[in-house]
């Protein structure tokens, strides 16, 4: 009798749900699209002055971006903090840490790296040594709480061995009450951005909500589509475009593996012994590059890609594969488009070589 009665509202709010972000969704493009799309044109101008190492000038651009925004990205936070850092801008630094710290960026973090430690030895850098146990969260515990609830349900019988296999049924059922459960929260709290639930403590800048859509990708597991709402709250502002596209690839069947390393090796031990636990021993291995796309898939990428407020695809590839050797700045889109393939034949090797852009 409950079930009767409760699933057809279930039914009602999602319908009400998806016709009320919409309309919230034009709403805003209306009044803040055109400051949006002038805050990634400057952040994607100062990504590309870090490229030719101009940091001034990278520094100068993230400013202008921050103007257009009331709160900017943590990613882009954390980049201006790196460049600031280099260029040894102390205050900048003290006030952009300030607010990853307010988002839930913990202070450890900043303590045992490396590149912080001249900072810290400042004037500046002692001061936030001193204050920071006052500085406290600004989003909202009890959404954030929820949001990490429903990744633990998530990932309860997922970290199983053989999960899909024996756990197929009851991983099914939780992403169904995990999905309900999410559009509920955004019909009544909004949309789980960075300000409203904070950001992942491991600074990885994915959204703490990720394996929730991730694991909603296309395919026969699908039960839930997010693309358009993560392609609208994208257009909003309400979550960052790099991490938007990477998800609305996943869940609408894109392209998301994107940079590739490829390796010759030679398998030395079928044992799997815990002396050699990979199995193999890597011969050579080529730098990091990218398969180019035919122009036909480019023109139909990039024309997806501005719909993302983001750039060309050649120009994104160009700007991770130096973030690769550059690991102080978080410039590739998402750590999950990078893959290494190992090739077991050299003559597979040589041809895998000849098709990468370096």
């Amino acid at each position: 009798m409950f079930k009767e009665a409760i699933f057809p509202k279930i039914k009602a709010i999602k319908m009400k749900f998806i016709i009320v972000t919409i309309f919230l969704s034009f709403s805003q493009l209306v009044f803040s699209q055109e400051n949006l799309k002038a805050y990634y044109d400057n952040t994607h101008k100062a990504e590309n002055y870090i490229f030719n190492n101009r940091l001034d000038s990278a520094h100068l651009y993230f400013r202008n971006a921050f103007s257009y925004v009331a709160k900017p990205f943590a990613r882009h936070l954390y980049i201006s903090t790196i460049v600031n850092l280099k260029l040894r801008q102390f205050k900048n630094v003290s006030a952009s840490l300030v607010s990853l710290l307010e988002l839930g960026m913990p202070f450890e973090k900043i303590k045992v790296s490396e590149i912080f430690s001249e900072y810290l030895q400042s004037k500046e850098g002692k001061r936030l040594v001193e204050r920071h146990k006052k500085i406290k969260h600004t989003y909202d515990k009890a959404y954030r709480l929820r949001i990490m609830q429903m990744v633990e349900k998530d990932q309860f019988f997922r970290t199983k061995p053989e999960a899909y296999t024996k756990y197929g049924n009851s991983i099914k059922k939780i992403d169904r009450e995990n999905i309900d459960t999410l559009l509920m929260l955004i019909h009544t709290k909004g949309f789980p951005t960075e300000q409203k639930i904070g950001i992942d403590e491991n600074l990885t800048f994915a959204p703490l909500f990720s394996l929730l859509f991730i694991h909603q990708s296309s395919g026969p597991l699908q039960q839930y589509d997010f693309s358009e709402l993560l392609r609208q709250n994208v257009r909003n502002g309400s979550i960052e475009n790099k991490d938007g596209y990477y998800l609305f690839n996943r869940v609408s069947g894109g392209m998301f593996m994107s940079i590739v390393n490829v390796q010759y090796v030679k398998i030395i031990d079928s044992t799997r012994s815990r002396a050699n636990p990979n199995n193999h021993i890597v011969l050579q291995t080529s730098d990091w590059g990218y398969f180019p796309l035919a122009p036909k898939e480019k023109e139909k990428e990039d024309l997806k890609r501005e719909d993302f407020f983001l750039q060309d695809y050649d120009d994104s590839l160009k700007k991770a594969l130096f973030g690769l050797k550059n690991t102080d700045f978080e410039l590739i889109e998402n750590m999950s488009s990078k893959s290494t393939l190992l090739m077991y034949k050299q003559e597979h090797y040589d041809a895998q070589i000849l098709d990468i852009a370096f």
